[in-house]
C-alpha cells in the first residue's frame, strides 16, 4: 500500500493516537490553577473555565501541625463526562510551594512535576482520589492551599471537555515561643492562633551549653536538655487565651545563677497531651 490513501490511514492513526494520550496521560506540570499558573485549558479549551454544570471539591481537615500527614480528597460533583482527570498543588501563604505528596491511590493517582503536585495517572470513569499530605516540620505560614483543577471529559480527546478550578485553606497550628529580657527578667509571649485556644503549656529553661543548643524539635515529639540549672527553678504556665496567645515572666533576680550563661526557653504541653511544641530564641542572662 502507497500513496495517498497510505498518508491518509498514517494520519488518521495519528488522530486516533494523539486523541487517546489527550485523555489518558499524565497530567502537565503548573496546570493546577494556582496563581501563577496555568490550568488544563491549556489542552482542553473548548469551553470557558468552570462554565459546566459540575463542580470540583478538595476536602481537607481545618488545621495542620508541622510535620503532620493529613487525608486529601479531589472529587467532582454532577459530572456529565466519561473521562475525569485532575491536578494538584499545595502552597504556603507567598504562594511558595511546600510539603510532600503520598500516594495512597497507586491505581488512580501519581505524582508529577518532580514530585511537588499529584494528579490522575490515567483518566477513566474515576472522578473522586484520594492521597496524604505531609506538611513540613518546620511550619512558618500561617496557612496551607490545595490548588486543584479538574477535567470533566467526554472521551474523544481534548475537545469538548469541560474544565474546573477550587481549593481549601487549611489554618497552620504553628506555636512560637518569643523571649526578651530586660534588667535580668524574661518576658515571655507563646503564641499559636485561635485553633490553639484554651490549651495549657509549661515553659521550663535550658542552659545551652559551649557546643550550641541542645533543644529541638522533631515532629510530634520534644526533646530538651536542663545544664547547669539551680535547684528548684521555676517553670512558667501558659493557658492561651481567644486568640490562642498568653504572656508571663521570670521576675528579676530569678535567673542570676545562670549570669553569663545563654540560654533557651522550651514550651511543651502541661498535660503531656498536647503534640505541639515550641523552642524559643537564645537569650543571655546579664549579671
Amino acid at each position: 500500500m502507497s500513496g495517498p490513501r497510505f498518508i491518509a490511514i498514517i494520519v488518521a492513526l495519528g488522530v486516533s493516537f494523539a486523541a487517546l494520550v489527550a485523555h489518558t496521560g499524565t497530567p502537565t506540570n503548573n496546570s493546577s490553577g494556582a496563581p501563577g499558573a496555568s490550568t488544563c485549558r491549556s489542552c482542553h479549551s473548548s469551553f470557558a473555565l468552570n462554565s459546566g454544570t459540575a463542580s470540583l471539591h478538595v476536602t481537607a481537615p481545618g488545621t495542620v501541625r508541622p510535620g503532620q500527614t493529613v487525608p486529601v480528597t479531589v472529587r467532582f460533583v454532577g459530572a456529565t463526562g466519561t473521562r475525569y482527570g485532575f491536578a494538584m498543588i499545595a502552597k504556603d501563604a507567598t504562594n511558595a510551594t511546600l510539603g510532600t505528596w503520598t500516594v495512597t491511590d497507586t491505581v488512580g493517582t501519581q505524582t508529577i512535576n518532580s514530585g511537588s503536585e499529584i494528579g490522575h495517572k490515567n483518566a477513566t470513569s474515576q472522578n473522586t482520589w484520594s492521597m496524604n499530605w505531609t506538611a513540613p516540620t518546620s511550619l512558618t505560614t500561617p496557612t496551607v492551599t490545595f490548588y486543584a483543577c479538574g477535567v470533566d471529559g467526554n472521551g474523544s480527546g481534548s475537545s469538548g471537555d469541560y474544565v474546573f478550578t477550587t481549593s481549601t485553606t487549611m489554618a497552620a497550628q504553628r506555636l512560637t515561643l518569643g523571649v526578651t529580657s530586660t534588667n535580668q527578667s524574661y518576658s515571655m509571649t507563646l503564641a499559636g492562633g485561635s485553633a490553639l485556644a484554651g490549651q495549657e503549656y509549661q515553659v521550663l529553661a535550658s542552659a545551652v551549653p559551649a557546643g550550641g543548643p541542645v533543644l529541638g524539635l522533631v515532629p510530634d515529639s520534644l526533646f530538651w536538655a536542663l545544664f547547669a540549672l539551680p535547684n528548684g527553678l521555676p517553670g512558667v504556665h501558659f493557658n492561651l487565651d481567644a486568640t490562642g496567645a498568653a504572656s508571663a515572666s521570670y521576675p528579676a533576680g530569678t535567673l542570676a545563677a545562670l549570669a553569663g550563661i545563654p540560654i533557651q526557653f522550651v514550651a511543651f504541653s502541661r498535660d503531656g497531651t498536647q503534640t505541639l511544641s515550641a523552642v524559643s530564641n537564645i537569650v543571655r542572662v546579664t549579671p
